[in-house]
């Protein structure tokens, strides 16, 4: 879970970054900012308002994320590892769930012939 909880860190602070360009331009950010995540216990951990022992290498991370869900800036919605798109790009996938992703972004295969 250390891992992919230090992953949800550096994309909340992708997501901070939006949002203040977002509002530069203009444009006002009033929901809570969505990471989706496919860890349990990633999430947990986020939720959790006590740090464990056992968690304090992602001490820093743990308060970084911690503050942005007390002030209702985030929230961590489950999402469930074969429906998450940048699998796709990182993972070996059964393949209907490699098709189905592939779908999603709109790719094709460049080589195969085209009739007419």
């Amino acid at each position: 879970a250390e891992a992919e909880y230090r992953a949800v860190a550096m994309g909340v602070s992708e997501l901070l970054w939006l949002k203040v360009l977002l509002t530069d331009i203009g444009i006002k950010v009033e929901e809570p900012m969505k990471m989706y995540c496919d860890n349990k216990s990633a999430i947990n951990l986020a939720n959790n308002p006590v740090l464990h022992n056992r968690t304090k290498h992602v001490e820093i991370d743990w308060h970084f994320i911690r503050k942005r869900i007390d002030a209702k800036e985030l929230v961590l919605p489950y999402m469930r590892s074969e429906v998450q798109t940048a699998n796709v790009l990182t993972k070996a996938l059964p393949s209907t769930s490699f098709e189905r992703n592939v779908s999603k972004l709109d790719m094709f295969d460049m080589y195969v012939q085209l009739e007419g």
